[in-house]
């Protein structure tokens, strides 16, 4: 089956539907579904549109929003699928200019069941071209999310006609569920959307206005979901970014105050790599795209009226009032350098008629005085006593370590005595032997003794205390201990060796 939109002839009028032109109408006063934006008839049938005529959308219009960095320029094939196993041709005679005017050839699924506009791929589908596997989709699994976004299939094809080959099965077996089309592109960065969006999507300035205060002063219902700010707060900082906003926006069809700065919301749509998940408003999870964004020029001005203001609460009269950080405004205040701090000294010299010293002593207490009252700051203690100070202890890895206060090493042993005495049970316990050699005071005698034991000890008789009660256990004397090694030195001398 051979499909070129661009140089096939149109035989009849409902050959951009769905089936295109291939369904079989057995109701004949059924009429037809007119596009609102291409102007083109489909069939009721294959449209599956239950709502208001004049608001029906074909499928092929619906799919130029599909990808916004990825404009569709020209349809190359298009056909319903279910449990279908085909080929067809595609021709791709303009392959190499469309390489050299960075274009590529995307292949895309439709889903027919559902109202909402998304890519999905059947349960399994398998794509060659020109007998070469170019992409394979497997079932989805319970451990595996499938993540369904078209494919560029430019690298596959060559100049001329191209052999396409496609299986596919789906939880249907009667039914063709989705719309598999094969379109030309071409990569639409974000500086264009951003300019785009800037020049022709500004909101003016009394709209803006009106649709705020008809917001703030709208009773919601307890059935009704609306996304709206309770407290009427409205922040400066984008929620995508959490940097300053720089250009306002929001979805027009959106129910809350709070922007969004629209660089940041087009690059991190750009990166987010699950298709299906791009282009919800970070506010209320709607499908913002760039044909729905607006620039707030009524969030612009007050952005502009109050540059240093992070944080407004509206009333209802569109009155505001700044909320400041209390934080932020203290730490503002703090000496950021060398230089500030002597330029404060000199100020309270001047002011106050101090001495240097004096006055650099008052700078200091009104540092610590700004900073010990708030509440949430972490209080700084400026002293010159390090009497208590203690050199830092080495780690084994190298590194320095702080040594703790005696009593913070207090409670932490008490703390981990539990685990210290666990630990202990654990081990094999071993009896505490009092030592001989703290007896002698001679080190040089002390040494003579070890070696006369190590060297010696199977020389000893019945009669002579065994090693265990007389070295390991040795009796406690009152004399004086070089006297007391003498005299085991001299018995020892009567015993033959």
């Amino acid at each position: 089956m051979v499909r070129k939109s661009s140089r096939v002839p149109v035989v009849n009028e409902f050959y951009y539907c769905v089936c295109a032109g291939s369904f079989v109408v057995k109701d004949q006063d059924s009429k037809p579904l007119v596009c609102k934006t291409c102007g083109k008839s489909s069939h009721r049938e294959c449209a599956r549109f239950s709502g208001n005529e004049e608001d029906f959308e074909c499928v092929l219009c619906k799919v130029h929003t599909l990808d916004p960095f990825n404009a569709v320029e020209d349809f190359l094939w298009y056909d319903c699928i279910g449990n279908t196993s085909t080929y067809f041709v595609v021709d791709a005679v303009n392959l190499r200019k469309w390489r050299s005017n960075n274009k590529d050839v995307y292949m895309a699924c439709i889903p027919l069941n559902k109202e909402r506009l998304q890519h999905e791929w059947p349960k399994t589908f398998q794509l060659k071209i020109n007998n070469d596997m170019v992409h394979i989709v497997k079932e989805p699994s319970w451990e595996h999310k499938r993540r369904d976004n078209p494919i560029k299939i430019t690298h596959a094809m060559r100049t001329g006609e191209n052999l396409v080959n496609i299986s596919s099965t789906t939880y249907n077996d009667n039914e063709p569920l989705f719309l598999l089309i094969i379109f030309l592109s071409k990569q639409v960065t974000v500086d264009t959307i951003l300019n785009n969006v800037k020049k022709n999507q500004c909101v003016p300035y009394d709209d803006a206005r009106s649709r705020v205060h008809t917001i703030l002063n709208t009773e919601i219902g307890d059935d009704e979901i609306v996304c709206m700010d309770s407290t009427h707060k409205l922040d400066f900082s984008c929620p995508v970014t959490l940097d300053k906003i720089e250009v306002p926006t929001r979805g027009k069809f959106c129910r809350h105050i709070q922007c969004y700065d629209l660089s940041g919301y087009l690059k991190v749509m750009e990166r987010t790599s699950a298709f299906n998940m791009r282009w919800r408003c970070p506010e209320c999870q709607l499908i913002v795209k760039p044909h729905d964004l607006v620039v707030d020029t009524f969030v612009e001005k007050l952005m502009k009226d109050l540059p240093n203001a992070n944080t407004i609460e509206l009333d209802k009269e569109l009155n505001y009032r700044i909320i400041v950080d209390a934080n932020a405004l203290r730490a503002s205040t703090l000496p950021q350098s060398e230089e500030d701090l002597k330029e404060r000294v000199a100020e309270a010299a001047a002011e106050l008629n101090l001495s240097e010293d004096e006055a650099a002593v008052k700078a200091s207490e009104a540092v610590i005085e700004l900073v010990e009252s708030d509440d949430h700051c972490e209080v700084i203690c400026i002293s010159d006593d390090e009497a208590g100070a203690q050199p830092p202890t080495p780690r084994k890895n190298g590194r320095l370590r702080k040594s703790a206060p005696q009593s913070d090493k207090d409670a932490e042993s008490e703390g981990t005595t539990d685990t210290k005495r666990r630990r202990r049970k654990l081990r094999k316990p071993v009896e505490s032997v009092p030592s001989f050699y703290p007896l002698i005071e001679d080190s040089a005698l002390a040494d003579c003794v070890k070696t006369f034991n190590q060297r010696n000890l199977n020389a000893f008789s019945k009669t002579t205390p065994s090693y265990e009660a007389f070295i390991l256990n040795p009796p406690l004397v009152d004399e004086d201990p070089e006297h007391f090694v003498n005299s085991i030195l001299d018995g020892l001398g009567d015993k033959q060796m």
